[in-house]
């Protein structure tokens, strides 16, 4: 169970960042355990059993050498980065309200009142235009920094914020090719993405889609409609997409923003799946009981409204407010 804490104020959540997360150790360990409370949950489908217990056994694999001293030097450079999420945010839009079995439509019809948006640019950068825009989209936002976390999330009508630990050889960038892959998903109807999902849960245990003889296509029309999505912007993508890279949540570091991350969400049927996955990586929670109080305590450390502002749209509209 995700340890829960109280905090009214901004120096008890540093100082208890500080102590808790010191040592990557910890943090691995405090990892593990969150993908294990998840993976008991009676509650789970068969097909997400078998996918947290596949990404389990990578997961320890990857975390046993950060805690190991002799493989790994954690003094040297860190292996798990913090990320912290709003309480409020922690599943995309695009799967709650029906949304997911619209995605699709809206996508395309987005393509078609802002054209300008789909111009240029790779699929990620599509999507994520998308999500600066206020589009329901797969993509949720994390923060390197608590306290612009906490400000977003009190902000917004929430009560706190979650720490998620992300191992440092899971994170990714946005031309790479799992970001590409999740980039491709929106393109795809409902029907073909939950074809899509039950092929990925069919093919966890071979860590492949089956391809016909020679490898021309792959056997099942729904990987193989995805592969020519993400074809039309890399021509000679390899046939080798792993299926467990269809399901798990994506770190996303963006080039020009070193205080944040997007989250791309991958394959799910609904909002609970997606909360599940990405709760995996959630392993504390910090509760504001004064919601007001810490507001202004952040505003006087200059933590507010401005500092979320990623163009002169919310800039003007900040600022109307706050002058």
């Amino acid at each position: 169970m995700m340890e829960i804490m109280q905090i009214t104020g901004t120096a008890a959540l540093i100082s208890d960042i500080t102590k808790t997360f010191s040592y990557d150790a910890a943090s691995a360990d405090m990892l593990l355990s969150s993908y294990r409370a998840v993976c008991s949950d009676p509650e789970l489908s068969d097909n997400e059993k078998l996918y947290f217990d596949k990404v389990l056994d990578g997961m320890v694999q990857a975390l046993d050498q950060v805690r190991n001293p002799q493989i790994f030097d954690s003094g040297k450079k860190r292996a798990i980065k913090l990320f912290f999420c709003p309480s409020k945010r922690k599943v995309p839009a695009a799967s709650a309200d029906g949304m997911l079995e619209k995605e699709d439509v809206f996508y395309k019809k987005m393509s078609v009142v802002c054209p300008e948006i789909f111009k240029s640019g790779t699929h990620f950068e599509k999507l994520a235009a998308l999500y600066e825009c206020g589009c329901p989209t797969r993509i949720t936002e994390v923060y390197a920094d608590p306290l612009t976390a906490l400000y977003a999330s009190l902000s917004d009508g929430g009560d706190g914020i979650s720490v998620l630990a992300v191992p440092e050889n899971v994170l990714s960038y946005p031309d790479s090719d799992r970001a590409l892959i999740l980039s491709c998903l929106p393109k795809l109807t409902f029907a073909k993405k939950r074809e899509l999902l039950e092929t990925a849960y069919a093919s966890l245990a071979s860590n492949r889609f089956q391809q016909l003889k020679g490898g021309s296509r792959y056997l099942d029309d729904a990987p193989e409609e995805l592969y020519k999505e993400i074809t039309t912007e890399k021509p000679f993508f390899r046939r080798d997409t792993d299926p467990v890279d269809l399901l798990k949540p994506l770190f996303v570091l963006p080039y020009k923003a070193s205080d944040r991350a997007y989250v791309i969400h991958g394959l799910c049927l609904n909002e609970k799946q997606a909360a599940g996955r990405i709760n995996a990586f959630a392993v504390k929670e910090y509760a504001v009981k004064d919601a007001q109080a810490v507001l202004d305590e952040l505003s006087l450390l200059g933590f507010d409204g401005q500092r979320l502002c990623r163009d002169a749209k919310d800039a003007a509209k900040y600022l109307k407010n706050n002058v």
